[in-house]
């Protein structure tokens, strides 16, 4: 079955094929289909004038459990997009690990109990800092999408938070080491909390217990609240949607990102207004518009 982001970029959906015609793409998993890709998006950005973009190193790269193999992939991408980049003059907001498709982190990436899982974690955040520096990305992400459990009869919570919280200090740590200079973003997990009706309008529903009781992070109080906790406030700052997340955010000054998805964003001119003010009270903060590859 295919998942929502195939059905997206195929134009299928659950009742019919795709509808999708992209030249560039021949439907392969390899190093040149990824880079046509890339190039496919750099046109499109540079016809509706955008400056920045961002991705996942799986947006980019494809999957290999061959560490050196990876490497040369990420530096013949790297390369590509340096010279894509001096081409367009379109610059990178944020690159981020995917640490959430791949069936290893099931149960999590930073607090999983196999610990072959959390340095293939570690390891795959040090090399997207890598490739982030050498690509000048202003920000970095970290988003812990799969952080949390299914029942507490079959876990410790307070030792994977502390996990959670280490693996966060380490990628700070080594940005330091890097001597890189940008700004690390994290963006708790949000459930889509709005859903189509039956005439196409939009409706809120109540939050699931799953998200309410067991992620780590599910909203913008409790990231902060871990980030507080641990001292990592002075490393990091919040990627949230529009609305109430963002103003709390500001409340903070914690406010680094606003993630705007075509799937629920949808505000009125006045909303919009009081939005882009949190925006303007944070000087030096992002606005970003996620788009696939």
């Amino acid at each position: 079955m295919e998942s929502t982001r195939e059905r997206l970029l195929s134009g299928s959906d659950v009742c019919g094929r795709s509808t999708h015609s992209r030249p560039w793409d021949d439907g392969t998993d390899s190093v040149d289909n990824h880079k046509r890709h890339i190039k496919a998006m750099f046109d499109f950005c540079a016809k509706l004038g955008v400056k920045y973009w961002t991705a996942f190193d799986s947006d980019l790269v494809p999957f290999t459990e061959n560490w050196e193999e990876n490497k040369t992939h990420w530096d013949d991408v790297t390369e590509y997009i340096q010279e894509l980049t001096q081409r367009y003059h379109i610059k990178l907001l944020w690159i981020a690990p995917d640490l959430h498709s791949h069936p290893r982190y099931l149960s999590g990436a930073f607090t999983s109990n196999d610990a072959s899982t959390f340095i293939q974690a570690a390891t795959q955040i040090k090399r997207c800092l890598e490739v982030s520096q050498r690509l000048n990305a202003e920000c970095f992400l970290i988003w812990p999408y799969r952080e949390g459990y299914h029942t507490p009869f079959q876990t410790e919570v307070a030792r994977e938070i502390k996990l959670f919280a280490k693996l966060l200090k380490l990628t700070a740590e080594y940005k330091d080491r890097l001597n890189y200079r940008c700004q690390l973003l994290i963006m708790p997990y949000y459930n889509s909390y709005q859903s189509r009706n039956f005439y196409g309008g939009w409706q809120h529903h109540q939050w699931r217990e799953r998200d309410l009781v067991h992620t780590y992070m599910w909203d913008v109080t409790s990231c902060l609240y871990l980030l507080k906790n641990y001292n990592l406030d002075r490393y990091y700052k919040v990627s949230v949607p529009p609305g109430h997340h963002m103003y709390m955010a500001n409340v903070y000054n914690m406010l680094g990102s606003v993630t705007v998805t075509n799937d629920w964003d949808h505000y009125d001119s006045r909303r919009l207004t009081l939005m882009m003010k949190c925006i303007v009270d944070q000087v030096g903060d992002h606005v970003t518009h996620n788009k696939y590859i």
